[in-house]
């Protein structure tokens, strides 16, 4: 373990991060900006030091994390939208009787069901 309030120094490609506290440089590890490759140095140091020798824990976590969820690709064409599921909503010419006599029975149904599994507990 490092001792408590240190500042860190982290290089990243030619350029000199820092400085930052312990905290800061493992939530960049944990969130993937800083790799074990890096660099850092602090106060009372000869040399540079890897960031995985110097915070191994900090990389551990990092390999247990889940990987984040990506966001859905958008489609390129409509093509690609059909065959995703977005359908047209289909318009049926039907007399309002049949439509009685449709939604009676969705609900003799329903109501089926429901006996049907009040019965089996």
């Amino acid at each position: 373990m490092l001792p408590p309030l240190m500042d860190f120094f982290v290089t990243v490609g030619k350029e000199r991060l820092g400085p930052m506290s312990e905290t800061q440089v493992r939530e960049r590890i944990l969130s993937g900006e800083f790799t074990q490759h890096m660099l850092c140095w602090t106060e009372g140091w000869t040399d540079r030091r890897r960031l995985v020798d110097t915070f191994p824990d900090a990389f551990n976590l990092r390999a247990h994390q889940r990987p984040q969820a990506r966001p859905p690709l958008k489609p390129s064409h409509k093509s690609t939208r059909r065959r995703l599921g977005r359908r047209r909503p289909v318009e049926l010419n039907t007399s309002p009787a049949l439509r009685r006599i449709a939604f009676a029975a969705i609900g003799a149904s329903a109501l089926l069901l429901a006996a049907g599994w009040l019965l089996s507990r």
